[in-house]
């Protein structure tokens, strides 16, 4: 394992990369941490990057995928989508890493968005500077 974000390769995803991210979506779906929504999430970021479309930054310790950002890169923001990093890898400032390298890769974007669905998860994104500035109320039809 390692003890410095440093230590962590983070690229953008490729095409090449689909077996990997479904089999890391197959470990982030067991994960009882994980939110119903993101549990399928491996699907839609495989055809996203298979679209060539942008946002998909992966982080590697060695050669093991530990972490994952996905985000929607638009004209004037950026829209993150969900950020997973595998638990053995987690407190260890990864997941903040990856948000600060999606930043540094598309500098010019005057916003970046964020949802969190969980009270740690909005305690993470208010510890990188994120503030609520929006609430969307949605009700399920059955």
């Amino acid at each position: 394992m390692k003890s410095s974000v440093n230590d962590y390769v983070i690229r953008e995803a490729t095409a090449e990369d689909h077996g990997m991210i479904y089999d890391f979506s197959l470990i982030a779906s067991k994960d009882e941490t994980v939110p119903d929504f993101l549990r399928n999430a491996g699907e839609f970021v495989i055809k996203k990057i298979e679209e060539g479309r942008s946002g998909v930054l992966l982080a590697f310790s060695d050669e093991e995928l530990a972490g994952i950002v996905d985000a929607d890169i638009l004209e004037s923001k950026i829209e993150i989508r969900s950020v997973y990093v595998r638990k053995d890898h987690r407190r260890k400032g990864l997941a903040s890493h990856l948000v600060n390298k999606l930043m540094e890769i598309y500098p010019n974007k005057e916003m970046v968005l964020a949802t969190a669905v969980t009270e740690k998860g909005k305690k993470f994104w208010e510890s990188n500077g994120f503030r609520v500035m929006e609430w969307k109320m949605v009700k399920k039809m059955d």
